[in-house]
């Protein structure tokens, strides 16, 4: 397998960064606070939301244990929850169940996974706010991972 260049370590870098801080970003964009992440596709930040999860997926894709991951992810953004609201949804559950486990197997993370599945029951309160938690959480694991692989 071929070690990634650094300046593709640092654009993954900036693609974490937007995943780390979609949720708050879409808030921000659109003025509005809405029920789910996915909502925002019908907002004035639906282009950023479509583009950044195809930019994330896209980049997940990179590394083969994500690949099932980012093809959901893809999915999500393809698949609007109105429009699709099956295929969206399902795609969303196990893309976060995917995610998480694959966390949860990585020993020097596993701590990470297990806030992932205690936050997993914001879901009963809020769909935003249980998002607006894993979804930093898996962008902090990747560029964890990144920042070791490239030993800032």
């Amino acid at each position: 397998m071929q070690t990634p260049s650094t300046l593709s370590i640092y654009v993954r870098m900036i693609v974490c960064m937007i995943g780390f801080l979609l949720p708050f970003l879409l808030i921000a964009i659109s003025g509005e606070f809405r029920p789910s992440v996915s909502n925002y596709y019908y907002t004035s930040a639906g282009p950023f939301f479509i583009f950044s999860l195809g930019l994330i997926s896209y980049t997940m894709m990179q590394e083969k244990t994500w690949i099932p991951s980012g093809v959901l992810l893809a999915m999500v953004a393809i698949f609007p929850n109105v429009d699709f609201p099956y295929i969206h949804n399902i795609s969303a559950i196990i893309f976060f169940v995917i995610s998480t486990a694959a966390i949860t197997f990585d020993k020097r993370y596993r701590w990470m996974g297990f806030v992932m599945m205690a936050s997993s029951f914001l879901v009963i309160h809020s769909l935003m706010l249980a998002e607006s938690v894993l979804i930093p959480l898996i962008s902090a694991y990747h560029l964890h991972r990144l920042t070791v692989i490239q030993k800032i």
